[in-house]
């Protein structure tokens, strides 16, 4: 899956396998299921710039459609992961939270492919995040690298956010 899907999947996970309306589906004609969010994926690796939209839109229906465009514009104008991985410490933060979910999203996929000798300088970019988004990259990092928490910086970070990892107290 693309990117931007799998990350506005996990800010919107509501918009994968819904649960099925028959009515809406015969209105729209459309369903976000597995095979739609693939179609969009591919979609958005191949087709012209100027049909994109609408085939996104006929893919996984006009509101979903819309809510992804959005995602995918506020997407487009967020740092490129490579380019922050290239230069952590200068790295643009984005102020706005949608930006911030968006990078962190592309980060957390870009982890799933990439080396782990760049972990350090994912890190070095962790670390200078808001501490709530901190959070969630060093979780989804964890997923696929579990020694991540050997680099230093990592280690000390998460010690000095643990109370953002304990569980609740009944």
């Amino acid at each position: 899956f693309h990117p931007w899907v799998r990350g506005f999947i996990d800010f919107r996970p509501e918009h994968l396998c819904p649960v099925f309306d028959g009515a809406l589906v015969q209105a729209e004609r459309t369903a976000c299921n597995y095979r739609s969010w693939e179609a969009v994926s591919n979609i958005l690796r191949h087709a012209r710039p100027s049909v994109k939209d609408e085939l996104v839109c006929g893919t996984i229906g006009n509101a979903v459609g819309s809510e992804f465009r959005g995602y995918c514009q506020i997407a487009e104008n967020c740092p490129h992961p490579d380019e922050i991985l290239k230069h952590p410490e200068e790295a643009i933060i984005p102020k706005d939270p949608s930006a911030l979910f968006v990078v962190t999203a592309a980060l957390a996929d870009r982890a799933r492919t990439m080396d782990k000798g760049k972990l350090p300088a994912m890190i070095a970019y962790l670390v200078r995040l808001p501490v709530e988004f901190g959070a969630l990259l060093i979780t989804d990092v964890l997923r696929v690298h579990s020694t991540v928490l050997t680099i230093p910086a990592a280690s000390k970070w998460v010690s000095k956010h643990s109370d953002i990892f304990a569980s609740p107290r009944k």
